[in-house]
This record gives structure tokens, sequence and C-alpha cells, in this order.
């Protein structure tokens, strides 16, 4: 499998370095911008040895010998061995292994099972396990591991596999699901906030609307007060009139989630094609309730009612 920029994020957050997205190819790792390189295959020692004077991230498979000298001589170089899991920054090397045995043990996040109770949610036909691992860009083995796991909120029925009811489905995901983690961006606009989010949105094909702005999109109801996008890679906003702000400020945030689940399962609530542009109402719902503001809930909800009434509708 390709690495990508977000294995490099997750890698050096693994080992303690502060990193957060500026644009699509620059993280401010450290407190320094620098400019990510992603390589299928290890660098050239030639082509380390012209590093200009800017600070750069390679991002590759596995570390070499002459990468490791490079990046030990030279602060200026750093390197994500994803492969290795090892990081070289500013000369000083990190690795993943000892990181995790000094950090307290942590669960593995249950991405495949949450993406699984989302995709389970879109429609009350019963579908094969194969059939649920391309909605959710799981292993068929995951899913039916999954399937296990969530029990008491499934049946057989015609040949695969479907909810015995919908609420529970959703009490289940709201209570269980850990968040999107990665890395998130915020920004602040003055023009409506789903006018920024459609702004955004065309910076990216990968651009996924959630949150007030996915709401709009599935059950619109309250005033819009943050947008958040999903996306592949960092952007910058800065161009198109955004200032960096806090959360509590931001009009529009942007993350580039370590869940690997949400592309999958909007596609499949898109129908299959390939631009679906929000995320599934499940997410977006969770996402309205963590956005804030005292009619949160109430949002949610009227999400969450136009996806009761969308499986309903479909039931046996």
């Amino acid at each position: 499998m390709a690495i990508t920029a977000t294995d490099a994020t997750d890698l050096l957050q693994l080992v303690g370095i502060p990193v957060r997205v500026a644009s699509a190819d620059t993280l401010i790792i450290d407190d320094q911008p620098t400019r990510v390189q992603v390589r299928q295959s290890p660098p050239p020692p030639s082509t380390i040895a012209t590093t200009a004077d800017a600070h750069i991230l390679y991002v590759t498979p596995r570390l070499t010998e002459s990468m490791r000298l490079a990046a030990e001589q030279n602060p200026r170089i750093a390197i994500a061995a994803i492969g290795d899991q090892v990081v070289i920054v500013s000369g000083r090397r990190y690795d993943a292994a000892i990181a995790r045995d000094e950090a307290p043990p942590t669960r593995r996040k249950p991405w495949a099972r949450m993406a699984l109770v989302r995709a389970l949610a879109r429609t009350s036909r019963p579908r094969r396990q194969s059939e649920l691992a391309l909605e959710t860009g799981a292993t068929q083995a995951a899913v039916s591991q999954g399937l296990k796991q969530i029990e008491s909120l499934v049946e057989r029925r015609g040949g695969g596999w479907a909810l015995k009811d919908i609420r529970p489905t959703i009490d289940y995901f709201l209570a269980h699901y850990p968040g999107p983690h990665g890395i998130t961006q915020y920004w602040y606009g003055v023009q409506p906030v789903i006018q920024q989010a459609e702004r955004v949105a065309t910076l990216s094909p990968t651009a996924l609307l959630s949150g007030d702005a996915g709401a709009d999109r599935i059950a619109p109801w309250r005033t819009p007060r943050m947008a958040i996008i999903y996306v592949d890679q960092g952007l910058d906003l800065a161009p198109l009139g955004f200032a960096e702000a806090t959360p509590d400020r931001a009009t529009v945030s942007v993350t580039v989630p370590s869940d690997p689940t949400i592309w999958h399962v909007a596609t499949a609530y898109a129908g299959g094609r390939r631009a679906a542009s929000v995320v599934d109402p499940l997410l977006c719902a969770y996402d309205v309730a963590r956005s804030g503001g005292s009619d949160a809930d109430e949002a949610r909800e009227r999400i969450l009612e136009a996806l009761t009434k969308s499986w309903t509708a479909g039931r046996d």
C-alpha cells in the first residue's frame, strides 16, 4: 500500500513531536515550517545532498544509512520512515516502538467496526459480508469480526446481514465512536458559513462536508455556526481570506483524519459514486453535536430523524 503524508503526521504524533498542517505540502513540525516530500522508495543520496536552505521532511517506507547520516548532520532534513516506524527531526532520532513501550497502553481504534455500523444504518436491505466490506473499505475478515462484536444489533436475513432496529444502532455509534482523530486546522471567515464551506471544498477533490455544512445537505435546521471539512491533505485557506483561529472562534475546521473509512462510507451513501461531497449522516450528527451551540443536540436529532425515516422506509 502506498504511503501518504497522513502516515507521517500519525508517526510524528506517536513519537511526541508537535505537528500541524499548514498547507497541502507543508507541515509545521515543532514550530518549524517544513515542506513534505512523499517518496514510495528512499531518495538517492544525491537528491538529499541538494536539499536547499528550506526545511524538508522526506516520507519514505524505510530508513537508509545515507538518509540517516544526512538527517543527523543537517537539521534542515527530517525523515519519517513509515515501515521502520522511525523519525529523525532536528538531528534527533525517535523510535515509535520505544514510544509505545513508554506510553500507557492504548486500545486500537475501532474504525472498521464503527464504519460497519454506519454502513448498516444506510439501508435495511440485507447485504453480504463482501458488500459490507466494499462499503466500509475494511477487509471481509474485519467485517466478520465486527458483526460478532455487534451481534446484539444485527440479524441474518435474506442471505445477508441487516440491523434489527435503527435507534439502538444510532445510540451505539454515538456512545462508542472515538472521533476521527488526525490533524485539524481551525480557520475564521466572515462570509456565511455554508458559503465558506463551499469555497473551501473547491480546493480539494477529496473534500467531504460535515458539521453544520453537512447538516445543511442532509437535514437543514439551525443557523450554521461551524463547517467541518475532511480532506486527505492539509489546506492553506489564507489566500481565500481566512485567518487561523482557535477552536472556539473557528467558522471552518479542516481535518486530515486518521479514520480511513470516512470516504468509503460516504461513497456508499452517495450511491456508489466516486465523488461524494458529504459524510454519512451518523458521522455528520456526531460532528454537529461536538461543534457546540445551545441547539446542537436538537440539530443532531434532526439528522438522526432523517436517517431513521430513510432506514424505516425500506424495512420489510
